[in-house]
């Protein structure tokens, strides 16, 4: 291991060379240590990784902001909104673990979701869904818009890629749950019947991730 990826976050060994972690790294949080597994999504201003708790060897998700980046900060937001609807106890929303700040760097912790629904639908033949289960995306979509909206919040970042698929608790695929990436909802679209699937839908979730 090198020692740029052997750099504890948060510890008296971080300097300037870990303002974002790198994969190996162990971002240390009271009773947890977040170890970064890989980097799952980059943006301009903020990055995501999956990380485990080496304290509980748990998986999760990381967004991480640099501190130089204050002025253009969403993630003290994000915290604030995951709070209310955790409180709240609100159907939909990614179950938010833990937030921290290091001299460098902003993160937060939630719970681990999977691949967008733009790339599994990328990934079916055809490139579409079935038309049940289009039509049950698009209705449990609006169901946690008008959720969103009556708690007094708008996003206005709606599209499919900021949809993903849950996990069960056993890590394997659902499809039944569908989650907006980080700020974002789970969207219930089993009703006991289950959905009517493309065959090849649950081999590419299992494949994606």
């Amino acid at each position: 291991m090198t020692a740029s990826s052997s750099c504890i976050v948060g510890g008296e060994d971080e300097d300037s060379n870990c303002a974002l972690p790198q994969v190996g790294q162990t971002i240390e949080h009271r009773k947890h240590k977040f170890k970064i597994l890989r980097q799952i999504w980059s943006g301009p201003f903020s990055s995501v990784f999956v990380v485990v708790d080496d304290v509980r060897n748990k998986k999760y998700a990381m967004k991480v902001e640099r501190e130089s980046d204050a002025r253009r900060s969403v993630l003290k937001l994000d915290v604030f909104v995951l709070r209310e609807f955790q409180n709240k106890k609100t159907p939909g929303f990614p179950r938010f673990i833990t937030a921290g700040r290091t001299n460098h760097l902003k993160y937060v912790v939630l719970q681990l979701v999977g691949p967008d629904i733009n790339k599994l639908r990328r990934c079916l033949p055809g490139k579409k869904f079935c038309l049940s289960t289009a039509l049950r995306l698009s209705q449990q979509t609006l169901k946690r818009i008008e959720t969103l909206h009556d708690a007094g919040w708008i996003s206005r970042d709606i599209k499919g890629s900021n949809f993903t698929v849950g996990l069960r608790a056993t890590s394997q695929w659902d499809l039944g749950k569908i989650q907006e990436q980080f700020i974002c909802w789970i969207l219930d679209l089993l009703d006991g019947s289950g959905i009517e699937e493309d065959a090849s839908m649950r081999h590419v979730i299992q494949q994606l991730y």
